[in-house]
Formats: structure tokens, sequence, C-alpha cells
């Protein structure tokens, strides 16, 4: 199955891949429902960042896979596999 979520941003601390709390509770309320809910769906995560200033494109897509990565391992720590 195919979804679209209405959570299309997941805030995070500054400069950081640590989410902030406003990021974790959209994620308790707008996507651990649907995942537990719809057994079979899968989920993509993308990582996107703003490039700052003097960093690389590299570096920059470095950042936003550790950003994807921390909702990744915030979603398995709700018993989302």
């Amino acid at each position: 199955p195919v979804a679209e979520l209405p959570l299309k941003q997941i805030a995070f601390e500054p400069d950081s891949a640590n989410l902030t709390d406003q990021g974790r509770n959209d994620l308790l309320t707008q996507v651990v429902p649907v995942l537990k809910q719809t057994p079979g769906l899968y989920l993509k995560v993308d990582g996107g960042a703003a490039q700052p200033l003097g960093d690389t494109a590299a570096a920059n897509k470095a950042f936003a896979s550790q950003r994807a990565q921390a909702v990744i391992f915030f979603l398995i720590g709700q018993g989302i596999d």
C-alpha cells in the first residue's frame, strides 16, 4: 500500500541530528499510529537539510543522512520494524 502522511517536515535541534520534542511528538502522533495500524506499509525516509555556507555538498548530504537515520532509529524505538 501507498499512503501520503501529512507530516512533511520534522523538527531537529539547530545544526544537529537530534530531534526536538516537537519532532518526536509529531512522529508519535502522525506517523507511528499509521505504521502500527497498517501492516505491510513501508515508510520512505528522506533526509534533507539546508546547506550552510562553506559546507560541501558531500558534507550536507552526510548531515541529511544522519537526520534521516535519527528518524529511523526513533521509529525503531517505538516498535516499528
